[in-house]
C-alpha cells in the first residue's frame, strides 16, 4: 500500500467517524461502523483505532478540538476580549452562524458531553481545550481582572450553548443576529460585581418523586437516571438499571418495552418537576434581587462541583435526544408546554417575545452545565457583570 493510498484511508476513517460522532453519536462510533461508513474492512479502521475510545480521540485530535478551539478564539477576538480589535459585524456574523454549525463542531459538543463519562477522553479535553479555557478565563489586569474574565467565560458559554441547541428543530431556520448583538453590548457595558446572595435552588436536588403511585415504578425511574447520570446512557443497561432499583430486570419489560421507553418517561417526568421548580425559584429571586443578580445567582449555582451529577443527566437527556426524533420531540413538546404554561402565568415573561429569544435562552441553558467541562471552577466567576446590562437590554427591548 502507498504512502498516498494510506493518507488518503486514514482521512476516510476520520471523515466516515467525524459524521458518526455528529450525526449517530457514541453508540455508532465503533470501529466496524467506522467501516461501514467508510467503504473499508474493520480491519483497515482498527489499524488506526483500535477501539471506540480511539476512535473518540482520533476524532477530538484531529478534527473536533480544532474546530471547537478555532471557533472560540475567534468569538473571543471579534468581542475584543482578547489582543485584537472588536468586530461587531464578525462577532454577531459568528455566533448568529451555530444555528446551523458543521461536523466538526457537532462532533466537538457530542465528545465533550462524553468525556463525563470516559475517563481517556475527559483528560485530553482537560489537557487541550480545557486547559486553554482555563487560561482565557485567567484573572490578569492586562485583560480587565476578574470582569474580563467572567466575560470571556460568559463568550464560552453561549458558543457552546449554540453549539448544543442547533439540534433543537427548526434551529437553523431561526435569525438570532438581535439577541447576539445584545450579547455584545452587554459584555461591553458592564455592570460592577457584587457580593450575591447565598441561594440554594432546586437543581441542587435529585428528582426522587416521580407522581406514579407506584413505589416500584418511582424506583426505576429514580435509578435510570441516576445510572444516566453515573455511566451514561448507553452504558447505563437494563440489567444496572434493575440492580439499581433493587428489582429484577423482568421487572422494566412488564412496564416498559426498552430502555428508550423507560428513559421517556424518566426524562418527561424529570424535566416538568424541575422546570416548574426552577422557574419559580428564578421568579423569587428576580423578585427579590432583579433579574441581572437572578441570573447571575442561578448561573452561579448550576457551575457548583457539587451538582456535576445533575449537570450529567441533564446533558445526556440533551445529548440522546440529538440521536433520538421520538425522545427529542418528546423534550420539545415539555419545553413548549412549559413554556405556554409561563405565558399564560406572565404576559410579561421576556422569554415569550420572540423565538429567536426563547431559542437564545434555551442555548444558554445548555451552555451553563457545558462550561464546567472545559473551566471546573468557573462557577466562582462575576457573572453579573454580563447578567445584569443584558437583562436590562432585553427589557428595554
Amino acid at each position: 500500500m502507498t504512502q498516498a493510498r494510506v493518507l488518503r484511508n486514514t482521512e476516510r476513517v476520520l471523515d466516515a467517524a467525524t459524521d458518526a460522532a455528529a450525526t449517530d453519536g457514541w453508540a455508532w462510533l465503533t470501529p466496524h461502523g467506522i467501516a461501514q461508513r467508510s467503504g473499508l474492512s474493520t480491519r483497515a479502521v482498527q489499524a488506526r483505532a483500535a477501539d471506540r475510545e480511539q476512535l473518540a480521540l482520533m476524532v477530538w485530535r484531529e478534527r473536533a478540538e480544532p474546530a471547537l478551539l478555532g471557533l472560540l478564539t475567534e468569538a473571543l477576538d471579534t468581542a475584543g476580549l482578547l489582543d485584537a480589535e472588536r468586530d461587531d459585524a464578525r462577532f454577531v456574523r459568528l455566533l448568529s452562524g451555530l444555528t446551523d454549525p458543521n461536523a466538526e463542531l457537532r462532533a466537538a459538543v457530542e465528545l465533550l458531553i462524553m468525556g463525563s463519562f470516559v475517563d481517556s477522553v475527559a483528560t485530553e479535553i482537560t489537557a487541550t481545550l480545557g486547559a486553554q479555557t482555563v487560561e482565557w478565563c485567567r484573572s490578569t489586569p492586562r485583560r480587565g481582572g476578574r470582569v474580563g474574565a467572567a466575560q470571556r467565560a460568559f463568550v464560552v458559554l453561549v458558543v457552546l450553548g449554540l453549539l448544543a441547541a442547533s439540534r433543537r428543530p427548526g434551529a437553523a431556520t431561526l435569525d438570532i443576529s438581535g439577541e447576539v448583538a445584545s450579547q455584545l453590548d452587554a459584555l461591553h457595558t458592564p455592570a460592577n460585581p457584587v457580593d450575591l446572595p447565598a441561594a440554594r435552588p432546586p437543581f441542587h436536588r435529585h428528582v426522587t418523586e416521580f407522581g406514579t403511585d407506584d413505589p416500584i415504578h418511582e424506583a426505576l425511574l429514580a435509578a435510570t437516571l441516576q445510572q444516566v447520570g453515573h455511566v451514561g446512557y448507553d452504558a447505563a443497561t437494563t440489567r444496572r438499571i434493575a440492580e439499581a432499583a433493587g428489582v429484577s430486570e423482568t421487572t422494566i419489560f412488564l412496564r416498559h418495552p426498552n430502555k428508550v421507553s423507560l428513559f421517556l418517561e424518566a426524562t418527561d417526568r424529570q424535566l416538568a418537576v424541575t422546570y416548574r421548580a426552577n422557574a419559580d425559584f428564578e421568579r423569587e429571586l428576580e423578585d427579590a434581587y432583579g433579574p441581572g443578580v437572578a441570573a447571575a445567582i442561578t448561573t452561579r449555582e448550576a457551575l457548583r462541583p457539587d451538582v456535576a451529577a445533575q449537570r450529567a443527566v441533564y446533558l445526556e437527556q440533551v445529548r440522546v435526544s440529538w440521536h433520538d426524533d421520538v425522545l427529542m420531540s418528546r423534550q420539545a413538546a415539555v419545553l413548549d408546554a412549559f413554556i405556554q404554561q409561563m405565558r399564560a402565568e406572565r404576559p410579561d415573561w421576556t422569554l415569550a417575545h420572540t423565538a429567536a429569544r426563547i431559542h437564545v435562552s434555551y442555548a444558554m441553558g445548555l451552555g451553563i452545565p457545558l462550561l464546567p467541562l472545559l473551566h471546573p471552577r468557573a462557577w466562582s466567576l462575576p457573572f453579573d457583570v454580563v447578567t445584569v446590562p443584558l437583562t436590562a437590554l432585553q427589557s428595554d427591548g
